[in-house]
């Protein structure tokens, strides 16, 4: 995709830079027609849905707020409360407090201190990308991370305190509460898949901050977390990436990921594969920004996109995997 044209006018810029798959998917095809792949002929896909009924949502709290203010005493403590139930350590500065997150568990206060301050800056680099300040306050309320330093003792926060369980490949799962944000964390998995599926679990619940406690199409929520771990990755080194990009190649299509909208399958190749379509759509942050607030404030997810991006949801899958078939 070649880059957009600087323009001065800030109406001309906005329609510039909104993306249009349907046109970038006829541009695409022409150029790999010209190089002897095939033409790309449109489908003429005409997706017809009805808006969904209102549903009940919450709202968040306004920043500075009482209720803000309450919102964050009964998250400081229920996490207080898992803490205890697990016995983990409970020396003075066991908790260790950063800009955006509180984090406990087995380890040391150092290394604490460090993984809050790294997650710190991957929520601020998000915050920014999206138009957003430091003085932002993202989440509901203060996030706690509670590190286990085992896998046994991880499971069995999982099953004690969260009901649920954890199979074999997981590594950190956030679990929302009402306005109450907790991840749970096996601090004893390989380092690079623990700190994967931390930031995945981060990317999280920045989405689920926004506006009120609506979800995105699952498909959407799965691949934007995962789309916004690997921006904490060398480029290109994502856990998953190049394997996703390899189905694409081997003929596999995309399409089949967004019939998950309130379910998924799992599993990390799946996770990628919607990372890639959230990956393109991450290189417009405002005008996927304005979706998610659509989506968030009730409006049809399908009805929404085609109104932020001028595309179906099935122009972005086939325009997505036109550009990982020549692009890494």
């Amino acid at each position: 995709m070649s880059r957009i044209p600087l323009y001065t006018d800030s109406r001309r810029v906005k329609e510039a830079m909104k993306f249009n798959f349907r046109a970038i998917l006829a541009g695409v095809g022409l150029v790999l027609g010209s190089a002897g792949v095939g033409a790309w002929a449109d489908p003429g896909l005409k997706v017809v849905v009805q808006v969904s009924a209102e549903e009940e949502s919450v709202a968040w709290p306004k920043p500075g707020s009482q209720a803000r203010q309450a919102a964050q005493a009964a998250a400081a403590s229920r996490f207080a409360e898992v803490l205890q139930a697990m016995d983990a350590r409970s020396e003075p500065g066991a908790v260790s407090r950063t800009r955006y997150f509180l984090v406990a568990g087995d380890l040391s206060q150092e290394e604490r201190t460090r993984l809050g301050t790294i997650l710190d800056g991957q929520v601020h680099r998000l915050v920014e990308r999206f138009g957003g300040s430091i003085n932002d306050e993202p989440f509901p309320s203060r996030l706690g991370i509670i590190l286990m330093g085992s896998r046994d003792r991880f499971e069995l926060l999982e099953a004690q305190q969260f009901e649920s369980f954890a199979p074999g490949p997981l590594a950190a799962r956030l679990h929302l509460e009402g306005s109450t944000l907790l991840i749970a964390a096996n601090a004893a998995a390989p380092r690079g898949h623990f700190d994967h599926q931390l930031s995945r679990a981060m990317a999280q619940a920045w989405l689920y901050g926004i506006d009120t406690d609506r979800s995105l199409p699952t498909w959407a929520e799965q691949g934007f977390m995962t789309a916004v771990a690997w921006m904490s990755t060398p480029p290109g080194t994502g856990p998953g990436r190049r394997e996703a990009i390899d189905s694409v190649r081997a003929g596999r299509e995309l399409h089949e990921l967004l019939a998950h909208e309130q379910d998924w399958t799992g599993g990390a190749i799946d996770d990628a594969r919607a990372g890639l379509l959230m990956e393109r759509l991450l290189e417009q942050p405002e005008t996927l920004l304005v979706w998610i607030k659509a989506v968030k404030a009730g409006r049809d997810w399908r009805i929404a996109f085609t109104e932020a991006f001028d595309s179906t949801p099935e122009e972005l899958a086939e325009y997505t995997a036109r550009w990982y078939r020549v692009n890494d």
